[in-house]
């Protein structure tokens, strides 16, 4: 009856160790992808409010004359616009990383 006791113990050691390196890894996971820099950045920022100013033209026309222009283009001018944020949010969080590594953190 004990050592069922103790083998439930270490599988929950176990179970909750292993959630919790799974949880740190997809936490740092943007630290090991290559990093996004200055003038890659700068071209991503252009072609977001590029892509923001088409998505919200996109979004009045259909709202004004649906027939025109159809729901699938506004969707797709949608996605790449949050792609474009994203990546740029993404740089932000690599560089919030990097910091934490200058400070002494082990990431």
């Amino acid at each position: 009856m004990r050592n069922t006791g103790a083998r439930r113990g270490r599988r929950r050691r176990k179970i909750i160790r292993g959630m919790k390196k799974t949880f740190i890894n997809v936490v740092f996971a943007p630290a090991r992808i290559p990093k996004i820099k200055g003038d890659m950045l700068e071209t991503i920022m252009r072609l977001c409010e590029i892509a923001a100013l088409a998505f919200a033209a996109l979004l009045v026309l259909h709202i004004a004359v649906p027939d025109v222009i159809k729901t699938g283009l506004v969707i797709l001018c949608g996605a790449v616009f949050a792609a474009l944020l994203l990546t740029i949010k993404l740089s932000d969080y690599q560089e919030k990383i990097e910091q934490y590594r200058y400070y002494g953190f082990r990431i």
